[in-house]
């Protein structure tokens, strides 16, 4: 059984988008190619 789960709550929208993990962090990115590349 894997315990090293985490769960991601997501909200975009024209500018930004906005990410919090499951521990309580959040962060914000652009909302465009360069963006998407640094959430992942």
């Amino acid at each position: 059984m894997n315990k090293d789960i985490k769960y991601f709550g997501i909200d975009i929208s024209h500018l930004v988008f906005d990410v919090m993990d499951s521990d309580g962090n959040y962060y914000q990115f652009k909302n465009n190619e360069l963006g998407f590349k640094k959430f992942t």
